[in-house]
């Protein structure tokens, strides 16, 4: 039962992208879902690794192109959980692999159920070593849009 919720919320937040494309509000030029959107490259060590979002858009708006990578948080994971998914994509950005291939690093997305869950969210990426929380949006399905089309931070 939580794979089918999972699957259902990514394919809320496409609905979300298709019908702000749909209104003239942004452009949706592409996007990816899994296992497209997985992405696999060499670690600190050499070892593969793979950062797995759930969906990839890229945006629209005027002059501006944004690249996003999206996490859907059910609140089934644990936060040490979500801190290491945080860690990887670190990771992955240090590496460089994405802007050697599309020129930006996406920012990372995360999709949460609530309120309660978006601000323990939060406050994990902002005490996680190592991590650039500019990287990083926390948010709720009902707020996303206004993450997408830059009214909210």
């Amino acid at each position: 039962m939580h794979h089918l919720d999972h699957c259902l919320a990514i394919v809320d937040v496409y609905v979300l992208l298709a019908e702000m494309a749909r209104q003239g509000v942004i452009e949706l030029s592409s996007h990816q879902s899994e296992p497209h959107s997985w992405r696999p490259y060499l670690g600190v060590g050499g070892q593969r690794e793979i950062v797995k979002p759930d969906l990839t858009a890229v945006t629209a708006t005027g002059d501006f192109e944004d690249h996003w990578f999206f996490e859907i948080d059910r609140g089934t994971e644990s936060l040490p959980t979500v801190a290491r998914k945080c860690q990887q994509y670190e990771r992955y950005r240090r590496s460089g692999q994405e802007q050697r291939h599309s020129g930006v690093f996406p920012l990372v997305v995360w999709v949460v159920r609530d309120e309660v869950r978006q601000a323990k969210v939060l406050t994990l990426i902002r005490a996680t070593r190592h991590l650039d929380p500019d990287l990083f949006r926390v948010t709720t399905l009902a707020e996303l849009g206004g993450v997408i089309a830059g009214r909210t931070v």
